[in-house]
């Protein structure tokens, strides 16, 4: 038998406000060796259209990052039974994947605050100082994802 009208006590799972998506990056920004950048398309549901966001960050900020989670070290550890040519390759987009999460997590505490429906860039600023927090407290998370990326997280 069949009942109608009996309303389902399950909520269906939230969309996400913003579709975020890496354009490119990270590169070296302009020449300026101190400074890299990602480039972001962010979608929110209520545009019509996207924008682009160019995430600026200080280069000595990446590395600090890097120091703080230990990075090279475990990296190593990961990456030790490869042959010197896949660990290096795998070495350098390890390093591109760590730069890319932090932008992105530059880049959602710029949507927390929320951003205008125009292309603009994140600039070298007062978002870059939670940066370090944020990387504690996800170190693992951060890791992890970065080994899916890299097709290692069997590993």
């Amino acid at each position: 038998m069949v009942e109608y009208g009996v309303m389902s006590l399950l909520t269906p799972p939230t969309a996400p406000q913003y579709r975020v998506t890496l354009f490119y990056g990270p590169e070296i920004a302009s020449g300026d060796t101190a400074r890299l950048h990602c480039v972001f398309n962010v979608k929110k549901r209520s545009w019509k259209a996207g924008i682009q966001v160019l995430v600026e960050m200080p280069a000595g900020l990446a590395a600090a990052l890097k120091d703080r989670l230990r990075f090279d070290s475990w990296l190593e550890r990961i990456l030790a039974p490869m042959d010197d040519d896949a660990r290096r390759e795998y070495r350098h987009r390890a390093e591109d994947l760590l730069v890319i999460h932090a932008c992105t997590c530059k880049l959602n505490a710029a949507l927390d605050d929320g951003l205008p429906q125009e292309n603009t860039t994140l600039g070298i600023g007062p978002l870059d100082d939670h940066l370090p927090e944020v990387f504690s407290e996800l170190s693992e998370s951060i890791k992890q994802q970065v080994l899916a990326e890299l097709d290692l997280a069997a590993r």
